[in-house]
């Protein structure tokens, strides 16, 4: 696969994903300016107890259904559906149970939150309708029904925006939001059932013990490093969420949701660089898997320098009027929240690299060191800190992960992922946002002095990339576009 195959690959899945977290993001928008960062921070906190009894839930039967339920739909997989259907749905009703009855128990004994029980009631029943659903949606990519795929996560999209219209009618906003995410679950429920039935991929419901217990035995494998990654990825709002206010959590929440848009970027050009290299490593095709990988890693990590220079000096203002957030407090939290995500994105899809290459149990392990220390890290930041303390903890964590695996990648295959290129690309970010922060109050007080920064930062960053990065590939990419200007020319 080519540069330009991966970025034409790649484009479709930033588009879907771009959509959806655009109506999210809305979503986030309208749901902290009606009930604050305090009362958003019991949805958000909602929302990852959601995801959290999702991702274990599952019991990685999304993953299995990648390798029972790809290729041409026959009995067999009729019958592996079923299995795994019957499987989801008794974890769907356990789930249901647990929650809706043990609410308040869980909201003051894990969480320290008696509000909070009300919400997690709610949330209760979006967990019985988004366990399936997940499901669904997983068979609809196995059987690489992207469109459909896209369209459920449309569906639940929208119609959690459109249904925030109950905070009109419904005195108790919080309540009204968690609606709102109720019936989205069950719009997603819906559709998803919709296309299986349409697309005729029926599950046989007749139950076989032996087909269970091959699919548990399977998904068990993939539920750990699962799980992991989610429990990694939220650990600083779960232990925000029992260790420190509902307030502090919702300035998290609402900073991350902000923060994260270079993941998006990246998540979208992995999930095309991902089977790019699980069919180069079968070749043998070392060369054109670092190739492939280097272009990529500049390419993302510019336009996330660009992103985050952006938000450095416009964040205060972008806080402001999107969600009516002023002070220091959330704008540092922010900017520490960026960082979280640039670093994690810009040495380049690792994570993939490793798993796509036959790498599983060092991903395994790269996980559960990364749980115990962001475990650790947040607990003792967060009870001095309180919200800086988690920023910290997490960016930490990411860091040291992101320095294991490039040992780990060079060990294994004699590549090293991060060199002088990286230490170049950060410089205008390091320069201009300490001239940011030294000067703002002498010169970048004025909007268009800001503006004006921003406008040379990205001058200096176009004149670093094309002087000083490799020769090699400097020339590689000035013969693409000469190639591109001539081809252009003749039409």
């Amino acid at each position: 696969m080519s540069k330009l195959d991966l970025i034409k690959g790649s484009a479709g899945y930033f588009l879907s994903n771009i959509t959806n977290r655009v109506l999210g993001f809305l979503f986030v928008v309208i749901a902290t300016r009606s009930v604050g960062a305090s009362g958003y921070g019991l949805i958000a906190l909602g929302l990852t107890v959601k995801g959290l009894t999702n991702n274990f839930g599952l019991f990685g039967l999304s993953f299995s259904s990648q390798k029972y339920l790809s290729g041409k739909y026959n009995i067999n997989k009729r019958k592996y559906f079923g299995s795994m259907l019957y499987i989801n749905i008794v974890i769907a009703l356990f789930s249901f149970l647990i929650l809706f009855f043990g609410n308040e128990y869980i909201a003051i004994n894990f969480f320290n939150k008696p509000e909070f029980s009300l919400v997690l009631k709610l949330f209760s029943f979006a967990i019985v309708l988004g366990l399936p659903m997940s499901l669904l949606r997983a068979v609809l990519k196995a059987q690489k029904k992207v469109k459909l795929y896209f369209y459920t996560n449309l569906i639940e999209s929208s119609s959690k925006l459109i249904s925030l219209m109950l905070i009109l009618v419904i005195h108790n906003k919080i309540v009204a939001i968690s609606l709102a995410i109720l019936i989205s679950s069950l719009c997603g429920f819906l559709a998803s059932v919709q296309f299986i039935y349409r697309e005729n991929l029926i599950p046989q419901m007749k139950f076989d013990f032996d087909l269970v217990y091959t699919v548990l035995k399977t998904g068990s494998q993939f539920l750990l490093v699962g799980l992991g990654y989610y429990l990694v990825s939220q650990t600083d709002r779960l232990m925000l969420g029992s260790l420190s206010t509902s307030e502090s959590l919702g300035i998290y929440a609402v900073s991350a949701s902000l923060a994260q848009i270079p993941g998006t970027l990246h998540g979208s050009m992995v999930a095309v660089f991902m089977p790019t290299v699980s069919e180069l490593f079968k070749e043998e095709n070392y060369d054109l898997i670092k190739e492939n990988y280097k272009f990529l890693n500049y390419l993302i990590g510019s336009i996330n320098i660009t992103i985050v220079i952006f938000y450095i000096i416009f964040g205060q203002e972008i806080l402001f009027y999107l969600f009516n957030f002023e002070g220091e407090k959330i704008y540092y939290v922010f900017l520490l929240l960026s960082l979280k995500y640039l670093f994690g994105t810009l040495i380049g899809p690792t994570s993939s690299l490793l798993n796509m290459m036959n790498k599983h149990k060092v991903e395994l392990f790269n996980t559960l060191i990364m749980l115990v220390v962001n475990v650790v890290l947040n607990y003792f930041l967060i009870i001095h800190y309180d919200v800086y303390g988690a920023v910290v903890g997490t960016l930490i964590s990411v860091i040291l992960l992101n320095f294991m695996q490039i040992i780990q990648i060079y060990i294994n295959f004699k590549f090293w992922v991060f060199n002088k290129n990286h230490i170049i690309m950060i410089l205008p970010l390091v320069f201009f946002g300490g001239s940011y922060f030294l000067l703002d109050e002498y010169l970048f007080y004025n909007f268009y002095n800001r503006i004006t920064l921003f406008l040379a930062s990205e001058i200096l960053f176009i004149i670093i990339i094309y002087y000083f990065l490799d020769e090699n590939y400097k020339n590689k990419f000035k013969n693409k576009l000469s190639d591109f200007w001539r081809k252009l020319n003749e039409k």
